[in-house]
């Protein structure tokens, strides 16, 4: 099959930077969906780039939840690949949004991180992160009279982005439940009180005031926990192509192959960019196999042309 990343950085050599190769050889593997320690994955930046190399991912992004700095991280490992084996990576970001009609995650690709509009939006929805996570303390101790030290809460605090499977593992390791998910069931879904969010139209248009391309996240299933029949998923793609949306998530792994083969159709016949990610979360959240994303049949698409075009262009090495 021919290669279809192509050059990865045109401009690598005019800024005088270490461009990735233009000559990316092995299987056509690309990731483009993986969350590192910096949200709620478990794998530090440095590990994910050495499974990333070591599984034959050649391209690939880091998208954690409303966060940027494990790409910032990422980006001088890279640098010490050596080149026959440095795979393409393009900056990603995950940002959580809701409005009056539902919810949404909204993947960013190839933003200049110079831009400021994506940090800076990244930066408030950590506020509402900060303030939702003091709100469930509160809750779990006057409500569900959990005991939570000191020190367990100062560790919390002192992550980036902490959230509903941080607070989780927290309750699984004191044995107040057997697991991840019915610690969450039983212990945090329960907690509900409004903290702020973000509109899918603010993240499309910071997306795309710093350059990159706004992609709606596993399309079929919203934030992850609904399921949306074709009309709902026709009218949700729709209404956020006005917006400026410029792609789909076509393959994830919660899609049946047919689900997966109706996006596609959809970005092939709306214009729209077609991307493919394993929602990689390491051990803390069993979602995806890093490197579980397109099928070769996928690089005969337009729509996948078009999501490695813009790629080809924002693989940068900074």
């Amino acid at each position: 099959m021919k290669n279809p990343y192509g050059v990865t950085d045109t401009n690598a050599a005019a800024r005088g930077e270490a461009g990735t190769g233009e000559a990316l050889t092995g299987p056509p593997l690309m990731d483009m969906h993986i969350h590192s320690s910096f949200s709620d994955g478990t794998d530090t930046p440095p590990e994910i780039l050495d499974l990333v190399v070591s599984t034959g991912v050649r391209l690939f992004s880091i998208t954690d939840h409303d966060e940027t700095a494990g790409c910032e991280e990422i980006v001088p490992l890279l640098r010490q690949v050596s080149p026959d084996r440095r795979p393409a990576f393009v900056r990603g970001i995950e940002f959580s949004c809701r409005d009056e009609l539902g919810r949404y995650h909204i993947l960013g690709y190839g933003y200049e991180p110079e831009g400021g509009a994506v940090t800076a939006l990244a930066e408030r929805v950590h506020g509402f992160r900060m303030k939702k996570l003091e709100g469930r303390l509160k809750y779990l101790r006057e409500t569900s009279g959990v005991e939570i030290t000191e020190q367990e809460e100062d560790e919390l605090r002192a992550l980036r982005n902490p959230g509903k499977p941080h607070l989780g593992a927290l309750l699984v390791s004191k044995g107040l439940s057997p697991d991840l998910s019915e610690a969450i069931t039983t212990y945090l879904n329960p907690y509900h009180e409004e903290q702020g969010y973000i509109s899918p139209g603010e993240a499309i248009r910071n997306i795309l005031e710093d350059g990159g391309m706004p992609v709606l996240a596993h399309p079929w299933f919203g934030d992850g926990g609904q399921h949306f029949d074709s009309n709902e998923l026709g009218a949700r793609i729709s209404r956020l192509m006005e917006m400026g949306l410029g792609g789909l998530e076509c393959r994830s792994p919660k899609n049946t192959p047919e689900q997966s083969c109706m996006l596609l159709d959809i970005a092939d016949r709306e214009g729209l960019a077609a991307s493919f990610g394993s929602d990689y979360h390491g051990s803390l959240k069993p979602v995806g196999l890093l490197g579980h994303g397109a099928v070769p049949e996928d690089f005969e698409r337009v729509s996948t042309e078009r999501f490695l075009e813009f790629c080809r262009r924002r693989a940068l090495l900074r």
